[in-house]
């Protein structure tokens, strides 16, 4: 394998994921950790000596700048990652950065023109691409074990509340996290990857949580139309009280068989005509539940810089995910179906 050099911008509370790419990138045999960068003093000393890192500091530029590196992991609030991303593009950096690739379409656009021109990878962490529940149902569709596809569902439903005691920023009654960026686009970027292309969207939005817990609205259904003449559902919810405090979902439904995941079970079901005399019922598929989603995302990553190929989330489909979110948005004005326009790359 190739030997990579990496710098991450986000190892604190500040930040979407806190360590946890700093970790995953300990998992890679051909990776190194050059440089570390994040606002919070306390989080990056801690970084340094976990991962035995030498050069870091408050200033992204450490990492943006260095000549050294082949790529960079984006790991900041969400209003930032496109700015990031596209300095990181400038100095000649692949990059990965957690969603969304920027706060609106247009800004998704130009990182991804931008990486076509400089001839770089840009990945977005839809690492629930890399759920083998996920890819189980993505396959069942693909090799048409379910027939004509009719209906997807996929859905983030999280009780955020430790969430936002963990990391404030998110609930700051100024600048809060957007919940579509936050969650939402998980599982319209799941209903992509198994659907297909979405031409028109409506979606309501409402608030599940305390006004005290959370300043806006956390919670919306998107209704889907898709280009194969299929229709769909996105449920997104960070207010909703349930244990485990975490689920997501994604569901395909045929006219010849379902299939139904939850990566927080280890198990599919998997509704189809067997088509053998006194056979009936689901057929459940079982998993150990020891995916690595993260570590399998930065090696499909290395794989496409080493081999050019096109990582599985791709800008192109981050400006693919931001359109159907911003014609969501839009819906939520208008109270109408609005189309779903991803610009050329």
């Amino acid at each position: 394998m190739a030997e990579y050099r990496a710098g991450i911008i986000g190892v604190g509370s500040r930040t979407v994921h806190g360590d946890l790419w700093a970790k995953t990138l300990t998992e890679m045999p051909n990776v190194t950790i050059e440089c570390l960068s994040d606002e919070e003093s306390d989080s990056l000393e801690r970084a340094v000596k976990q991962f035995g890192v030498d050069r870091a500091s408050a200033d992204p530029r450490i990492v943006l700048e260095a000549d050294d590196l082949d790529f960079v992991i984006v790991n900041t609030v969400d209003q930032l990652h496109a700015e990031q991303v596209s300095a990181a593009l400038d100095g000649g950096k692949h990059a990965i950065t957690d969603k969304p690739l920027g706060v609106d379409t247009s800004e998704a656009v130009e990182i991804a023109r931008k990486a076509a021109r400089n001839g770089l990878k840009v990945a977005v962490g839809q690492v629930f691409r890399f759920s083998p529940q996920y890819e189980f149902v993505k396959e069942r569709v693909d090799c048409g074990d379910l027939g004509r596809i009719f209906q997807v569902d996929a859905g983030y439903v999280h009780d955020l509340r430790p969430v936002w005691d963990a990391t404030p920023w998110r609930r700051d009654p100024d600048e809060p996290q957007n919940p579509w960026f936050g969650g939402a686009l998980h599982p319209i970027d799941m209903v992509l990857w198994v659907g297909g292309e979405v031409t028109e969207v409506c979606a309501v939005e409402t608030k599940a949580s305390k006004p005290e817990e959370f300043p806006i609205n956390d919670t919306a259904v998107i209704l889907l139309k898709f280009a194969s003449g299929a229709i769909g559902r996105v449920w997104n919810t960070f207010g909703i009280q349930q244990n485990p405090g975490f689920q997501t979902f994604c569901n395909a439904f045929g006219d010849e068989g379902s299939c139904w995941a939850n990566a927080g079970r280890n198990v599919v079901e998997l509704h189809t005509n067997w088509n053998v005399q006194d056979v009936g019922g689901p057929m459940y598929i079982p998993f150990n539940g020891q995916a690595k989603p993260y570590v399998d995302c930065v090696a499909d990553f290395l794989s496409c810089i080493e081999n050019d190929g096109t990582p599985r989330s791709d800008a192109v489909q981050g400006v693919k995910n931001m359109a159907v979110l911003d014609a969501a948005i839009k819906s939520v004005e208008t109270g109408r179906f609005e189309p779903a326009v991803a610009p050329e790359i």
